[in-house]
């Protein structure tokens, strides 16, 4: 695993170096805390990793099928210093080698760790990549100079949904409940026709 970030860039961390010259048909960026692994606040533990309905069949059928797996995900907890960097660095190890023990691939995660506050006129942020704004996102696809293929962002929350809107690239944002149907997702992305009534 290699790490690498800046004051105001999101932590990257890279276990595979993603290769675009393979029959790769798309990308699909998930976000993490309750649409992976069940969200429990400040996770530390590897242990607690807790993998949702559908989700190891989904990455598992997707990886199959040549398609390219990343994660993009608020952590604030590490600004807050509810949690360390080695205990988010843990738990993502963790979540990676799961990954590849059910044939599915997470190769990539990208992580907005940085401070955010709440005044009256709004929220104020330090960053570019907190969600719902699309910095993570913008981040992923500049680094990896991502060739013109389709790219979708799962999700569970409103802001996931407005980074994929607002992102340089045009994303697809699929709500994380396609994850319960993992043939239905695969047939989703690689038809690239999501029902507007799923959304």
């Amino acid at each position: 695993m290699t790490q690498k970030s800046e004051t105001s860039n999101p932590l990257l961390l890279e276990f595979e170096v993603p290769d675009f010259l393979s029959e790769t048909k798309c990308i699909v960026i998930f976000d993490r805390d309750d649409t992976l692994i069940k969200d429990i606040p400040a996770l530390a533990r590897p242990e607690e990793i807790f993998w949702l309905p559908g989700v190891k069949e989904s990455l598992y059928l997707l990886n199959q099928n040549q398609v390219t797996c990343w994660v993009a995900s608020n952590q604030r907890a590490v600004s807050k210093k509810a949690i360390t960097l080695e205990d988010l660095q843990k738990v993502t190890t963790e979540m990676y080698k799961i990954s590849l023990d059910f044939g599915g691939k997470l190769g990539i995660f990208a992580y907005c760790i940085h401070a955010v506050s709440f005044e009256d006129h709004g929220v104020v942020y330090i960053c570019k990549c907190r969600k719902p704004q699309p910095g993570l996102i913008n981040f992923l696809m500049e680094n990896y100079q991502v060739p013109d293929i389709p790219i979708y962002f799962v999700g569970d929350k409103d802001s996931d949904r407005q980074a994929a809107s607002s992102a340089n690239r045009d994303i697809t944002f699929i709500p994380s409940h396609f994850l319960q149907d993992p043939l239905k997702l695969l047939d989703s992305l690689l038809s690239g026709k999501v029902k507007e009534s799923d959304l």
